[in-house]
């Protein structure tokens, strides 16, 4: 993103806003991609997948650096690409391992997470070796390489469940009751956790400049969230096999709210902000295991293609607010302390509403 800024001439704010829109499709794209998944199959998702990814953004990196175009190429291609895997890769592991899915499902997860790891190192080798490569190239060869990953790793998929299932594919026909207590619940612990992770996550390298630390501290730091990110999963996941989603979720609540307020007090040393970090992406992995899992408990494994989509549009909506509005705060004052207290406000609010009605779920 701040090559963006100081290549193309974006505000944070648009920046922001891209990221936004993605996670938005990303979450919108679900309501039809689970039951794509039912009558096609796993495998024929992720093949779309990667279809989707390599046109997102080849199509970007042609945009000539205009701000609509290339928003447009990557947050509605890539944004599609991400619900065709993300539900592919979550239904393979839950129906294949039945007796050990929260773990199963969390590796899964994991590798969601990961993923930004060896990118971030990626692109940073890719800057080193070539110091004058620009944002539009960078666009093309992520788009070559992740649509190519995308096609053959599923292509390798070992469950397929095509054609077992003749289900509607409307998106405006659902069996789901949206004034359920137990959706808007799961809706609403799903918004503010998400909020809370992606205000940090998005924001994260500006974030860690604006604390006065230099560039490649700023560039690990996306690896430690990143980390934290990916090792939470399984770790959630392994948790909620032992004490339950609920138990666990409430934790995860707990840890995500802890270390977001500590973005906002002094001092912040290197070690300081390591611990930080880690700790808000070992939260915010929760949301990526617990919250499939609270769904499969509620509605059943086999209504949980139909109902988890439109629990993550609520994801979808937090990524539009919650980068943006951190993003033009800080367009505004210089500083993300505000907006790190409007979102840890938010995510005690959902989880003194999970408290109280943990009976119920």
């Amino acid at each position: 993103m701040p090559m963006m800024k100081t290549q193309l001439g974006f505000s944070t704010a648009q920046t922001q806003l891209m990221i936004g829109m993605t996670l938005a499709v990303f979450a919108l794209s679900m309501l039809i991609t689970g039951k794509l998944e039912k009558k096609y199959g796993s495998r024929t998702l992720g093949l779309l997948s990667g279809f989707f990814m390599f046109s997102g953004y080849l199509l970007a990196g042609f945009s000539g650096g205009k701000f609509w175009p290339m928003c447009l190429s990557i947050s509605i291609f890539a944004g599609i690409a991400t619900g065709c895997g993300y539900v592919a890769g979550l239904i393979v592991p839950a129906k294949n391992y039945p007796n050990h899915r929260g773990l199963v499902v969390g590796i899964s997860a994991a590798g969601f997470g990961g993923g930004a790891i060896i990118l971030t190192y990626l692109v940073k080798y890719l800057i080193s070796i070539q110091p004058d490569i620009g944002v539009l190239e960078l666009f093309k060869f992520v788009g070559l390489l992740y649509g190519f990953i995308y096609a053959i790793s599923f292509y390798f998929l070992q469950y397929d469940g095509s054609g077992k299932s003749t289900e509607n594919l409307s998106l405006f026909k659902s069996s789901i009751s949206f004034a359920n207590p137990k959706f808007l619940i799961l809706f609403f612990t799903m918004f503010s956790g998400a909020f809370a992770g992606l205000l940090v996550l998005s924001n994260l390298k500006p974030m860690v400049l604006s604390f006065g630390f230099s560039e490649s501290v700023a560039t690990f730091a996306i690896s430690l969230y990143a980390i934290g990110n990916m090792l939470g999963r399984v770790f959630w996941g392994y948790t909620a096999d032992k004490i339950g989603a609920i138990r666990s979720t409430i934790s995860a609540f707990l840890v995500l709210l802890f270390f977001v307020l500590m973005l906002n007090m002094l001092p912040h040393t290197e070690i300081y902000i390591a611990l930080t970090l880690v700790g808000i992406g070992l939260g915010y992995s929760s949301l990526f295991v617990l919250l499939p899992m609270l769904t499969t408990k509620v509605f059943g494994l086999d209504q949980f293609g139909t109902v988890y989509p439109y629990i993550f549009i609520a994801y979808g909506l937090a990524a539009i607010t919650g980068p943006y509005l951190a993003g033009y705060i800080f367009d505004l004052n210089k500083s993300y302390s505000i907006a790190v207290l409007l979102s840890s406000a938010l995510g005690a609010s959902a989880l003194a509403v999970f408290w109280f009605n943990r009976n119920r779920i």
